[in-house]
């Protein structure tokens, strides 16, 4: 990029860079500025960009050069040039190694064009053929392998969760990236600066060269409601986790966007609204005023995830109101653990007449509370569901709504029956659940501690894992917007 944009602006070229690993701001100004240039006519425009010219960007150039790469990433690249009608030039460099991709594809690539599309008028037709040839048996057994299906599935449901369209587009262009900021002691910064953080999207296999000076940061919700914030050295990388890589190793400019191997400055954190702080400050709440704003929030929310509910009802072949009466019931229950005697006890609350609390703003260590909602509720739910998988998704959505993957569950006695009656067959009404007296299903008491049957659901289960990712979702968005209803 340096070496053209020299060569180039001598010629009065406007010349923009343009990859996956610039911030979002930096990206769209920089999309916004490219844009305007190639509209004009007068202008005479340069772009270098990456593979991420073949997703979500929407421009038109006349002459196009470009590496040798698989048929389905040159097609998305082809289809950048004379985008808006006419004809435009594709220029195809051979590459001296294959890398990201396989030997294969490169090779059986650079037969197909030498013999089919040297030279020639390349339309809608040409383009169907090329990828149909070269691809379609591979995808077969792209999809025939379970390693392969678990990474793609994991890939969209997270980018699923996300509700981003962005992240939807990257994930089908790019499956193992994590999530990554630059700093030179994370330990200092609070969860809260944390969250703020600019994070960018790097291939983890990238990253893998510098794990010495990358740690691994985890976001949680600790048992009094309170953020909690866990940083180690990594050891491994994974995608989609969130990293801090030390500024010795990466830089990050508003031309250049992040370079690894050189060295930089911390990423400053970003502003944050007093909304973002109204979300953690907990006060004194009473457990069913805390239940009904849930569920006001949810009322508020589900007009906008008419999508997710649909699918939802889909999957458990249900009809839309009861899909959103399932989540409803989610919300009711999913603090039932703090109605445990002991949960109560260790807030100050004793005893059936006193009214239970589900927040309060002392900092008293208290047990876990939400494998507990999920231990007692899960026989009630399969009674309305009928299905063990389903079943065991809607648990796992109640057991980690504060930390993922949790499974302990302690020894509990629940109090305060008649109010969580109430509030279910307040749920029951409204969304028309026929079954009588279904709150007579929950698990009122464990004498020991034990622990929930799997941790996380099972990513090759589609239907489990989409009723999961839905679920968990909901519940934790309702619970954060009800701070605010």
């Amino acid at each position: 990029y340096r070496s053209i944009k020299k060569e180039l602006s001598s010629a009065h070229f406007n010349v923009f860079l343009l990859h996956s690993r610039f911030l979002e701001d930096d990206r769209d100004r920089i999309e916004q500025m490219m844009k305007a240039s190639l509209e004009k006519q007068s202008e005479k425009t340069c772009v270098v960009t990456t593979q991420v010219c073949e997703v979500g960007l929407d421009i038109s150039c006349d002459l196009l050069l470009t590496e040798l790469a698989p048929p389905d990433a040159l097609v998305q690249r082809i289809g950048r040039c004379a985008r808006e009608g006419g004809q435009g030039r594709v220029e195809i460099f051979d590459v001296e190694s294959p890398s990201p991709y396989e030997k294969w594809e490169i090779d059986s690539c650079r037969n197909f064009i030498c013999n089919n599309l040297d030279g020639k008028k390349i339309g809608w037709n040409e383009e169907i053929a090329f990828v149909n040839e070269l691809l379609s048996d591979e995808f077969e057994k792209i999809l025939q392998n379970e390693n392969h299906r678990r990474r793609l599935r994991f890939a969209l449901g997270n980018a699923a969760f996300k509700g981003d369209r962005r992240a939807v587009e990257e994930t089908i262009r790019e499956v193992f990236s994590a999530n990554l900021t630059v700093h030179e002691n994370p330990f200092e910064l609070s969860y809260k600066k944390m969250r703020n953080m600019p994070w960018l999207n790097v291939n983890v296999e990238v990253l893998k060269k510098y794990l010495p000076k990358i740690w691994h940061i985890e976001f949680m919700h600790d048992e009094y409601g309170k953020p909690d914030l866990k940083i180690e050295q990594a050891d491994k990388l994974y995608p989609y986790e969130f990293y801090v890589i030390h500024p010795e190793c990466a830089e990050y400019s508003h031309e250049l966007g992040l370079v690894l191997g050189s060295k930089g400055e911390n990423l400053k954190t970003q502003t944050y609204s007093p909304l973002q702080d109204r979300t953690f400050e907990y006060s004194q709440e009473p457990w069913e005023k805390h239940v009904d704003n849930c569920l006001k929030a949810f009322d508020k929310i589900k007009r906008k995830e008419t999508q997710s509910l649909k699918l939802l009802a889909k999957v458990l072949n249900i009809d839309l109101h009861k899909a959103e009466g399932l989540i409803a019931l989610c919300l009711a229950v999913h603090d039932l653990g703090k109605l445990n005697i002991e949960w109560q006890r260790e807030i100050g609350i004793y005893g059936n007449g006193s009214v239970p609390l589900a927040h309060t703003s002392s900092m008293v260590k208290k047990v876990p509370h939400a494998t507990v909602s999920a231990h007692a509720t899960r026989q009630m739910f399969y009674e309305l569901i009928g299905n063990e998988h389903f079943t065991t998704a809607f648990e796992l959505a109640l057991a980690h709504h504060h930390h993922t993957r949790a499974k302990e569950v302690p020894c509990y006695i629940l109090g305060w029956r008649d109010i969580y009656e109430t509030v279910l067959d307040k749920v029951f009404k409204n969304y028309g659940f026929s079954v009588p007296k279904l709150s007579l299903n929950i698990i009122p008491r464990i004498p020991h501690k034990t622990t929930l049957d799997i941790p996380f659901p099972d990513i090759e289960r589609k239907k489990q894992y989409a009723i999961y990712c839905i679920a968990s979702r909901l519940v934790r968005m309702c619970d954060r917007a009800s701070f605010v209803v």
